[in-house]
């Protein structure tokens, strides 16, 4: 394919390897990105070249099945732009976001909080050592030689699985991070990686959905077009997240302290009407209750 793109400037990286899911998956981001960013550049780390359609630059890889997230980190080294966005290819992307290029003029990287949370074992977690837990599913970085080195770094830490053994590439690249303090790094909010697994709090339009969202039926779909047009969201929370709020769980003695303005639910698998009537029972029981 010839490349649209002489000037390697700024660009989107992405990582597909290991099985035909996550080509497949790769494949419907790059429609994404065509459709929401045309002028944008695209390139893909694969190790199935064959198998990528539609991107501007591809970039030969390798799968290392014993260590699942080196790939993402060997992408991100070998990005062919000054300016990078790395997306998790688990992501749909439902807005131009070209302007967080813009972030690079006074930091070296952008990324978002993890909403998950996940921590050690008590007894081995050292928040000190961790700090506030980040997400590298999309990651915003300029080339230069402090996020080189970072990058380096990053992956001699998580093969050698010293310090946090068993755990992913996020828990060490932010314990590089937070330790390096020459580098600039700026936090994205959660606008930029909706996680529909965890509960998350937005004030605006979503534009990158995550958590393997390229696995939605028809019915998915419907709710990629609606999100951001049928809601003008405040606070989101999981799927069907009414059932629980609803039921006897720690959500509703949550909803009753922090009384949000409306609560908006990720509305996949399930219609309009459902989920507004959902809602409305939500909102009626957030009420206070007439004297």
């Amino acid at each position: 394919m010839e490349n649209r793109f002489t000037q390697k400037d700024e660009g989107i990286i992405l990582c597909a390897v290991g099985s035909m899911p996550y080509y497949q998956r790769c494949n419907t981001l790059i429609r994404d990105i065509q459709a929401q960013m045309p002028d944008t550049a695209i390139a893909v780390y694969t190790d199935s070249p064959s198998e990528i359609i539609g991107a501007d630059i591809v970039i030969n890889g390798s799968h290392n099945p014993n260590f699942i997230f080196l790939s993402k980190i060997i992408a991100c080294q070998k990005s062919p732009f000054y300016r990078s966005i790395f997306i998790d290819v688990d992501c749909r992307l439902l807005k131009d976001v070209s302007h967080v290029f813009d972030i690079l003029q006074k930091h070296d990287i952008g990324l978002t909080f993890a909403n998950s949370r996940k921590i050690l074992k008590k007894d081995d977690w050292r928040p000190n050592e961790t700090g506030i837990p980040l997400c590298t599913s999309t990651l915003v970085f300029k080339k230069n030689s402090k996020v080189s080195n970072l990058f380096i770094e990053w992956e001699k830490h998580y093969l050698e699985q010293e310090l946090f053994p068993g755990r992913s590439d996020q828990l060490y690249f932010q314990y590089l991070l937070y330790r390096d303090t020459s580098i600039r790094y700026f936090l994205l909010p959660d606008e930029y990686h909706f996680n529909t697994d965890h509960p998350t709090f937005v004030a605006g339009s979503i534009k990158i959905l995550t958590s393997a969202v390229s696995d939605y039926d028809a019915k998915g779909k419907y709710s990629l077009e609606k999100l951001n047009s049928i809601f003008n969201p405040v606070g989101v929370f999981e799927r069907l997240a009414y059932v629980k709020i609803l039921g006897s769980s720690p959500w509703k003695k949550a909803f009753k302290y922090l009384r949000p303005r409306i609560v908006v639910i990720t509305i996949y698998k399930a219609k309009e009407k459902k989920i507004m009537l959902g809602l409305k029972r939500i909102i009626k029981s957030l009420l206070p209750k007439q004297n």
